[in-house]
């Protein structure tokens, strides 16, 4: 009985250890931005500051990132997570 628990203890503490790399991958919790062929996906943005058909301006935690391109269209996911279509011709990013 007392090997179990021994056992048991050991799994804990190795499954804690794994835990937190897959909670800070589920929990992502850094601004950035992923770049597709038609669509640009952001996380963790503070404030959409300008929406046009041609230009997007974000604002992150230290930065502003200007997306240049065409047919821009935003899609909400989640709270701090925006999903743009369009055809990204250029970025910009400014530090704050």
């Amino acid at each position: 009985m007392s090997s179990f628990i021994l056992h048991k203890s050991i799994l804990g503490d190795v499954s804690m250890r794994l835990w937190n790399p897959i909670e800070d991958y589920i929990e992502d919790r850094e601004f950035h931005f992923d770049v597709f062929d038609d669509r640009i996906h952001v996380v963790n943005y503070l404030e959409i500051l300008s929406v046009g058909d041609e230009k997007i301006i974000i604002l992150g935690p230290h930065q502003k990132i200007y997306l240049y391109g065409s047919s821009f269209s935003l899609s909400k996911l989640f709270d701090q997570e925006l999903l743009i279509d369009g055809k990204l011709l250029k970025v910009e990013v400014t530090y704050e």
